[in-house]
């Protein structure tokens, strides 16, 4: 290339590393105000929740997923940092007290989910034998796109204790 392209090509690759670095400013900026909305929230509950974390909402940093849980109850709130609000949207409650979920999470899968997910869900099917339990982490489930949990991990478990994990 020659000399003067490669001074052109330089400015404009400064001028996008400064850019992506404003990005991440940002970004990380918004996760602060996310995480003291959150907070505001859980001291206007009273008792400490056992879990506080805020996850990325797809579709622009200014939407987060904020999830508080006190004991088995998990609260959602969809965050808009830059205006402080925290809209509820909804509970979750994770059944750890099921035998059937208890099996299922002492089964080589279900350790290695407990160590993966950050905020797991462990849920029961109707009674049925075999009994399906179904876990999925609340990272990964969008309250702007509304969809269905994509990472569900489903087992069988029997009467009698034994778990067959179905992917």
């Amino acid at each position: 290339l020659p000399r003067s392209r490669r001074s052109d090509l330089a400015g404009l690759s400064r001028a996008s590393l400064l850019v992506v670095m404003a990005y991440l400013l940002f970004c990380g900026g918004n996760r602060w105000l996310a995480e003291r909305a959150l907070a505001r929230e859980a001291a206007a509950l009273g008792s400490p929740p056992s879990f506080s974390y805020v996850f990325p909402e797809p579709l622009g940093p200014h939407r987060w997923r904020g999830v508080l849980r006190h004991a088995d109850t998990y609260r959602l709130y969809l965050i808009h940092s830059l205006t402080g609000e925290a809209e509820k949207r909804g509970e979750v409650k994770s059944r750890l007290e099921d035998q059937a979920v208890q099996a299922a999470r002492a089964s080589p899968l279900g350790i290695r989910l407990e160590r993966f997910f950050k905020a797991p869900v462990w849920e029961v099917s109707k009674p049925a034998s075999p009994v399906e339990v179904r876990a999925r982490d609340l990272r990964f489930s969008s309250l702007v796109l509304g969809r269905e949990p994509v990472f569900v991990f489903s087992f069988r478990v029997t009467p009698g204790g034994q778990v067959r994990e179905e992917r």
